[in-house]
C-alpha cells in the first residue's frame, strides 16, 4: 500500500469523523493494525500488534472498560519492569 493510498483509504475516513469517538475510534485502531501489517519483519510485526493491543487495553482500563487481553497486558508490564528495574519503586501516576 502506498503512502498516498494509506492516507486516502485509512486516514481520510478517520478525519471525516470529527470529534465523534465512536466513529473515529474503531477506524483509528484499524489504521494502527494496518501499519503493523505493513512491517515486513514477522517478529517485529507480531510485536507491533501486541503493543497496539496493550495500548488499547490501557485506554480501556482508564475508561473503566474491560481489558481484552490480560496476558498481553501482564507481559508488557513485566517487560517494562525488566527493562527499567527502577520502575519497581515508582508509584504509578497519570500524566494529565
Amino acid at each position: 500500500m502506498s503512502s498516498r493510498s494509506f492516507s486516502k483509504e485509512i486516514v481520510g475516513p478517520i478525519l471525516k469523523c470529527g470529534d465523534n469517538k465512536s466513529c473515529w475510534g474503531p477506524k483509528a485502531w484499524t489504521a494502527l493494525d494496518t501499519v503493523c501489517d505493513l512491517i515486513p519483519c514477522e517478529p517485529c510485526r507480531i510485536h507491533c500488534h501486541s503493543m497496539v493491543s496493550f495500548e488499547h487495553d490501557v485506554l480501556n482500563k482508564l475508561q473503566g472498560k474491560d481489558i481484552f487481553n490480560p496476558d498481553n497486558v501482564q507481559g508488557h508490564l513485566q517487560a517494562i519492569v525488566d527493562a527499567f528495574p527502577e520502575t519497581k519503586t515508582l508509584k504509578p501516576r497519570l500524566i494529565r
